[in-house]
């Protein structure tokens, strides 16, 4: 569980995944995007860390979240978020090894592992404009 400070103002991003391989690819693929990065290996990791932010700057503005972890997995901890105000909008990004698709109102993409790093890129890319592009229609609101 690591925060990364966020002194830009960056958008934050969330990556809970027991796989130290991957959870580093995902946060070099949005580091060289210029985003920040929240990492957790777990469920559990992932609320202690969210419970335990102090600013606005540090709520992520998507997660992407692994299925299958040790401790408590995807669909649990996206039980744990519905249920809190502060995160139950923040868009997610599933990442699963096999054909698992969660159904809930928050996950905007379901991808499949394992994945090249350029390909991991443009995704990211492509989501994180589209979070920013959704919370920026929030703000307006």
């Amino acid at each position: 569980m690591s925060f990364q400070e966020n002194t830009t103002n960056a958008a934050v991003f969330m990556i809970v995944e027991d796989d130290e391989e991957i959870r580093s690819s995902v946060a070099d693929a949005l580091a060289e995007l210029g985003r920040k990065t929240l990492r957790a290996t777990n469920g559990d990791d992932a609320i202690r860390l969210l419970e335990s932010i102090n600013s606005a700057d540090l709520i992520p503005h998507m997660i992407f979240l692994d299925v299958m972890m040790p401790t408590m997995g995807g669909e649990d901890f996206l039980k744990w978020k519905r249920s809190h105000p502060l995160f139950k909008d923040v868009p997610v990004a599933v990442m699963t090894a096999g054909k698992t698709r969660l159904d809930d109102p928050s996950v905007v993409a379901h991808i499949t592992k394992p994945f090249d790093f350029d390909s991991l890129k443009l995704l990211v890319e492509d989501l994180c404009n589209g979070a920013a592009v959704k919370a920026q229609g929030e703000e307006a609101r």
